[in-house]
């Protein structure tokens, strides 16, 4: 039988088909039938079957032919890149490089130089200093470099830090040639009266002493280490504690034994300094070291003897007029703008404060000032 969904294609040919068989076709016959009726469908099939794998093909083949030259592409900038590596050496001691647009120098020594610079600029890049520098061919031969780009690059070293430290010692510090410094001071002391009889007595007993000062001060630098400075101590407190000793040498409490003579001066210093300035990492700041010497005048202001107030005469045992020598040193702290502080020490010894003319009775022959203690000042930098 022939399939019922083959009816309705029985045409001519399918006429002309039937007039080889005496029969009605059946079985296989009718199949062999069909098939050649169908032709031209199967070869419109086998076309589109060919068209879709054609095109499977080229997809592929094409995608191979993209990842063979990606493949090739970045095997050829890892190669580059092994060059690059492989072409860099280690040199010392270069000479400098001279860039061809302004002709400064670019010192290649203590730094990393990275060569191989890109094909559209030509740059040296520096980074942190190290024991070596490497460099390549192109920077030993002079070649044309932007500095200002090398300038972009290049951190600071220690030796740029130390130039900026010196910059802003120069800016700050009164210790630059011609400049000038003005200030309030303080003194807290230790005062002695030094005589050599009192000292070798068996009659008397040295006691601690304090005493403080304060006034104003200014100075002058005129060469890169030397300077002068003066002060006007308004008051100075000066002095001397002891004991007597009983006749077997044993100090008492009692009050008749407690001895003391203060004195009051008005001093007025002229110094020499030479100066060491330096910068201090721990500080963060400037510095100068100052050493100290020179003179100093003082006038008897008042005194008192056991806590009695004395009148200044012509006749009085305590010259008015003191000479000193003065010593010690003096750190000063520079700052951000034109203040700076002062610390330091200074010391001084003076002539004979009593009057040999007049009766002594006290247990001093001729006793010296002697002063030692901390200096302080708040000082204020200016350009003369």
């Amino acid at each position: 039988m022939p399939l019922s969904s083959d009816q309705h294609i029985i045409d001519r040919q399918f006429k002309s088909e039937l007039e080889n068989y005496s029969v009605r076709p059946y079985g296989r016959v009718w199949t062999r039938i069909a098939q050649s009726l169908n032709l031209k469908a199967r070869k419109s099939e086998a076309k589109k079957i060919l068209t879709i794998t054609a095109g499977l093909l080229l997809i592929g083949s094409s995608a191979g032919v993209y990842e063979t030259l990606h493949h090739g592409k970045n095997q050829q900038e890892q190669d580059n890149m092994q060059l690059k590596r492989e072409s860099v050496t280690v040199v010392k001691d270069m000479p400098p490089v001279t860039t061809g647009k302004d002709n400064n120098q670019v010192l290649l020594a203590s730094h990393t130089v990275s060569s191989y610079p890109p094909s559209q600029e030509k740059a040296v890049i520096r980074f942190e200093p190290s024991d070596e520098s490497f460099a390549t061919e192109f920077t030993r031969e002079n070649v044309s470099l932007n500095a200002m780009d090398a300038a972009k690059r290049t951190t600071l070293d220690r030796e740029s830090r130390e130039s900026a430290a010196q910059k802003r010692l120069n800016n700050y510090s009164p210790a630059i040639p011609g400049n000038c410094f003005v200030g309030i001071t303080a003194n807290f002391n230790n005062t002695w009266l030094l005589d050599k009889h009192a000292m070798s007595s068996d009659n008397m007993k040295y006691e601690l002493t304090f005493g403080a000062s304060y006034g104003l001060q200014g100075g002058w630098h005129f060469s890169e280490r030397w300077g002068v400075q003066t002060a006007w101590i308004l008051n100075s407190w000066q002095g001397q504690h002891y004991k007597n000793l009983d006749v077997y040498g044993r100090t008492t409490n009692l009050d008749f034994r407690e001895k003391s003579i203060s004195l009051t001066y008005m001093n007025v210093p002229l110094l020499v300094q030479y100066r060491i300035p330096g910068y201090s990492y721990a500080l963060n700041g400037a510095y100068d070291l100052s050493l100290i010497l020179g003179g100093q005048y003082g006038r008897l202001l008042s005194y008192r003897v056991d806590g009695v107030k004395g009148e200044i005469t012509d006749n009085d045992l305590f010259t008015h007029n003191e000479f000193a020598v003065v010593t010690g040193f003096d750190y000063d702290l520079m700052t951000d703008n034109p203040v700076f502080y002062t610390v330091g020490i200074r010391a001084s010894l003076g002539t004979n404060i009593f009057n040999e003319e007049v009766p002594n009775y006290f247990e001093f022959s001729k006793p010296h000032n002697f002063i030692i203690g901390l200096h302080g000042a708040v000082n204020f930098g200016f350009s003369k």
